[in-house]
C-alpha cells in the first residue's frame, strides 16, 4: 500500500461521511467493510471483542437482520447478484480512483456493499437462537 500509487483517495458518501482509502488496485473492500459498518478506529472500545468469535456471530446477526430489513429483495438473492453488483461498483469506484484525491461514492455503490453483505447472510442460512 505504500507504492507511487497508493496515494491517499477520500471517499464521500451522500450521508455526508467520509473514507480515506490507498488501495487503488480493489477500493471495493474498504467501501463494503465501511458502507456495512464493519469498521472500527484502533481506539474503539469494541475492537478488542472482534476477537471473540461469540461477539463476531451476535454482530452477524444485527447486520443481518438490518439488511433483511431495508433490502426487499433480501431473500431472493443468489451468488450471483454479488456479480451483477461487482460489475457496477468495481467499474465505478475503478475508474474514479484514477482521478482525483476525493471521490464521491454514488448510492448505487452503496446499496451495492449491502447486496454483497445480504447475499453472504442468505447464503449463511437462517440463524436460530
Amino acid at each position: 500500500m505504500n507504492r507511487d500509487t497508493a496515494s491517499p483517495v477520500t471517499l464521500t458518501f451522500s450521508d455526508g461521511r467520509t473514507l480515506r482509502t490507498r488501495d487503488h488496485d480493489f477500493p471495493l473492500d474498504d467501501a463494503y467493510c465501511f458502507v456495512n459498518g464493519w469498521y472500527f478506529p484502533s481506539d474503539h472500545p469494541d475492537r478488542r471483542a472482534l476477537m471473540n468469535f461469540s461477539y463476531l456471530e451476535e454482530v452477524s446477526d444485527k447486520a443481518c437482520s438490518n439488511l433483511e430489513k431495508i433490502l426487499p429483495e433480501y431473500h431472493s438473492l443468489s451468488a450471483s447478484s454479488i456479480s451483477d453488483e461487482s460489475a457496477i461498483d468495481e467499474s465505478i469506484l475503478e475508474a474514479a480512483m484514477k482521478t482525483s484525491g476525493l471521490l464521491h461514492v454514488p448510492d448505487i455503490v452503496v446499496r451495492g456493499m449491502m447486496v454483497h453483505a445480504a447475499v453472504k447472510c442468505v447464503m449463511r442460512g437462517a440463524r436460530k437462537h
